[in-house]
């Protein structure tokens, strides 16, 4: 009979040492999992731009990856059998992990992928002699990198792709047919691939947030997805008390960190402007909804969150200083927040101390709480931040579109 276990002891199956020798570990596939706060960009991304086969939507994401065996799953942030779910690159602030795929033409995928507009370049199309492959690199929507690679030796490339010696010749021919039927594809990227390859444009934000960096990232990657981007944060002052109150005093403190960090890039690169300049601010602040519709029952006041994004085209840049301002969306604080943000409490601090967090505002923010993950802080800074470019992403068809008088 079997001895009790007690309830406190994890049971251990015993294994003789001999059957654990002769035991032959079989392993039938693989699946690496990244995690995602932008599930239908990375779906778009994955299978159209790069045209990994979808093995199953169901909530999580199965491409298959070359060899049959092997898939990429992309989980929704928060979900997973870990205890401590990781979550994706943006909202770590770092890079945390990068997916390789082996593929002959670097340059041709490289193009096709930029130019579905849901990635960045990180590094354009070269040879890394160091490790011996032609590579590039690139950032999927939730900020993981992306390497297309091809290995320089030959026989390496078939090693890794599945192939074998005595499929040599086989192997070339294939390789030849589809150089020369992806020719016309490189020749057409070749202008997209020059583009990249040009000096990155610089932008400067004032703030080391990772949030608030991220947001700006993804936004200028959008906007201009065929420049390879620098993106350098600072920490400088907003001008503006720590918790703004109302549009005007948020809106100042965004175009002072704008104004502030592009000073900030100038001092530590001896003078060199940065191409923009980017503030981020938010705020809060009252809004009486039955006194403004007081034939509509069940409104009261509430104390509403948003924040405004300023962009400032360099005062060196050929075109001369511009501006870009937007606000974000806005919502309701939940009174117990509210209460806190007039008692003093900046919102960042609010949102621990109900929540039972800590540094609230370098991840998901007060919308990442509300909504549940729906709407986290970086996708709701990142359409404000398209907004605020607007005035930058038009080039000849509309000469003048933004010019004052016309």
């Amino acid at each position: 009979s079997c001895a009790r276990v007690p309830i406190h002891t994890p049971a251990r199956p015993q294994h003789s040492c001999a059957a654990v020798a002769e035991y032959t570990m079989v392993l039938s596939g693989s699946i690496t999992f990244l995690y995602s706060s932008r599930l239908a960009d990375a779906r778009r991304f994955y299978s159209h731009d790069l045209g990994l086969p979808l093995r199953r939507d169901g909530g999580v994401l199965f491409f298959a990856l070359p060899g049959g065996a092997a898939s990429l799953g992309i989980v929704p942030e928060g979900t997973s059998a870990a205890a401590s779910p990781p979550v994706s690159a943006v909202t770590a602030g770092r890079d945390t992990a990068m997916v390789c795929l082996l593929t002959d033409d670097v340059d041709g995928t490289f193009a096709k992928a930029l130019a579905g507009g849901r990635c960045s370049a990180e590094q354009p199309p070269r040879a890394t002699e160091r490790f011996g492959i032609y590579n590039a690199l690139l950032r999927d929507p939730d900020g993981y990198l992306v390497e297309l690679q091809r290995f320089t030796d030959a026989a390496e490339q078939r090693e890794f792709c599945g192939g074998s010696a005595a499929s040599e010749a086989a192997s070339d021919q294939a390789a030849a047919a589809a150089a020369e039927a992806a020719k016309a594809a490189v020749e057409e990227s070749a202008v997209a691939t020059a583009e990249v390859a040009k000096a990155p444009l610089v932008v400067a934000v004032g703030s080391k947030n990772p949030v608030k960096v991220n947001a700006v990232r993804a936004g200028f990657a959008a906007a201009f997805p065929l420049t390879a981007l620098e993106v350098v944060a600072y920490d400088v002052p907003s001008g503006v008390s720590d918790q703004p109150w109302g549009e005007a005093e948020t809106r100042q403190g965004a175009l002072n960190r704008a104004e502030n960090c592009l000073g900030a890039h100038c001092l530590g690169h001896g003078g060199a402007m940065p191409d923009f300049a980017v503030g981020v601010e938010g705020g809060v602040a009252e809004c009486s909804l039955s006194s403004l519709h007081p034939g509509t029952p069940g409104l009261d006041s509430c104390t509403e969150c948003f924040a405004f994004l300023a962009v400032m085209r360099s005062p060196a840049s050929e075109a001369g200083v511009a501006w870009g301002v937007a606000r974000t969306g806005s919502f309701a604080l939940p009174p117990r927040l509210a209460a806190l943000v007039k008692s003093g409490v900046e919102l960042g601090d609010a949102d621990d101390r109900v929540f039972g967090d800590s540094g609230s505002k370098r991840k998901g923010g007060t919308v990442g709480k509300l909504t549940r993950g729906l709407v986290d802080r970086t996708a709701y800074y990142e359409h404000a931040m398209h907004l605020a470019l607007a005035p930058f992403v038009h080039g000849e068809e509309f000469p003048g579109l933004y010019d004052a008088g016309e």
